[in-house]
Order: structure tokens, then C-alpha cells, then sequence
């Protein structure tokens, strides 16, 4: 890529009103503000992107990106079920952001359901991006259950443990080569690619570690339930532990 000083980047905040596992999930409380509002504030504060674009058939939502002075796209109800495609929901607020500010290099994704992820994780993925010689990035954490620890089922519903290549020599988990985990919490591509590929990432893909603590996703119930413990916490002992 060249440099990120020259490109004009898109920062595309996706926010579907319904949500089956959570109901209202985006605007849940958490730790005194909506959900997608802690996506908001870092797109905001994040210097890397030159736009970004927040596309909801929710209202609540639509207002909460114009108090933060982000832009507000409606999304329509084609866009707005379970069968709709991500593909579908950012080529259209890609076509409007061209027709309505201009060219766009390059898009950057930021999902509501991951929190924590902050405004400087979002500027050093793209410093990454800038860095990388692929057309797409994504940020991943190292996994906290290795797949080394884990068991498939057979036809016969017998457990077979995960075949993963291990060190020759070593001890414990030592042993065990690094893996990664795909958080879902910014995901990075070229227009180009995106056009010709209708995606975000392939095995082509560059990757950017951030903190465990940042790449929380929240899909359901149980994931929101540790979010607000994880928040709690983090205002207690902030010189120990901070989101």
C-alpha cells in the first residue's frame, strides 16, 4: 500500500436494528453508554480514517452517529434482514459516500459487537495496512483455548483430538505453535479488491495483533454479561487493567 497520508480511507460502522440473540442489541448499556456508541467514539477519534459512515434502518442509532458527528445513512429494509449480505451493505454506502463525499481508496470496517477495540488499535491497523505489501487486513488476538486443547467428534461421535503440527522439542504448551483468533474487530481492505472479490479478507491477508482485552465480540447474552463485568472491572484497578 502507499502511504496512508494519501489515501482517503471509509470507515463503515454497520448496525442492524434486529438482532435475534440480543434484542436492541446496539444500543444495550454498557458501562453507562449504548453499545455502538464505544465503536463510535473511537471512529471518531481515530485519525487514520477520512470518513466514516454509520448504516442503520435504526433511528436511535442514525441519531447517536449524528451527535457524533459521524454520517448517518439510512439503510433500506432490503438491506436490513438476516439474508442480507455484508457485501450488499457496504457496497451501498460505499456508492453513496462516493456520490456524496467524494473518492474512496480504501475501507475499514468496524463492527458494533467489538467495544473495545479503540481509536489507536484502528490507527496502528491502518499504519500496519499502510506497511504491508496485501490489498486487506484483519485484527486478531492470540486465541485464549488453544485448538491443540480441543476435540472434533468423528461420524460416530467418537472424540478425536485437533491435529495441529507441534514443536519438536518443548514442554506444554510450548510446544504448541501461535494461533490466532479472527476478533471481527476491524477488518481493512482496498476498493479495488473489494470490488473484485465482494469481500474483506482471504488467506492473502495481513494480520494485526491487538490486546485480548480489546477484541471481545459480543454475540450473545453471555459475551454482553463479561463486557459489563470486564468494565466494572477496569474502573477499579485501571493502573492494573484498562479497556
Amino acid at each position: 500500500m502507499s502511504s496512508a497520508t494519501s489515501r482517503r480511507t471509509l470507515g463503515i460502522v454497520p448496525a442492524r436494528k434486529g438482532s435475534k440473540g440480543i434484542p436492541g442489541k446496539n444500543v444495550q448499556d454498557l458501562g453507562g453508554r449504548p453499545l455502538i456508541q464505544h465503536t463510535l467514539d473511537a471512529a471518531r477519534n481515530a485519525k487514520g480514517l477520512t470518513w466514516t459512515l454509520v448504516t442503520s434502518d435504526d433511528p436511535d442509532v442514525l441519531k447517536l452517529a449524528d451527535a457524533a458527528g459521524l454520517k448517518a445513512l439510512e439503510r433500506p429494509e432490503s438491506l436490513a434482514t438476516d439474508s442480507a449480505s455484508m457485501a450488499a451493505v457496504v457496497s451501498h454506502a460505499l456508492s453513496w459516500a462516493e456520490k456524496n463525499l467524494g473518492g474512496v481508496d480504501d475501507l475499514v470496517l468496524l463492527q458494533p459487537t467489538s467495544p473495545f477495540r479503540t481509536a489507536a488499535d484502528v490507527d496502528e491497523a491502518l499504519a500496519a495496512y499502510a506497511a504491508s505489501d496485501s490489498e486487506s487486513l484483519i485484527s486478531v488476538c492470540v486465541v485464549t483455548q488453544h485448538p491443540a486443547d480441543c476435540l472434533l467428534l468423528d461420524e460416530r461421535g467418537r472424540a478425536r483430538p485437533v491435529e495441529i503440527p507441534r514443536a519438536a522439542s518443548g514442554e506444554g504448551r510450548q510446544v504448541y505453535p501461535r494461533c490466532y483468533f479472527i476478533d471481527g474487530g476491524i477488518y481493512i481492505t482496498s476498493v479495488d479488491r473489494f470490488r473484485r472479490t465482494g469481500n474483506f479478507a482471504d488467506e492473502a491477508s495481513a494480520l494485526h495483533e491487538i490486546p485480548r482485552s480489546h477484541a471481545l465480540d459480543i454475540d450473545h447474552p453471555f459475551d454482553l454479561a463479561v463486557a459489563r463485568a470486564l468494565t466494572a472491572y477496569a474502573k477499579t484497578v485501571p493502573e492494573v487493567f484498562t479497556l
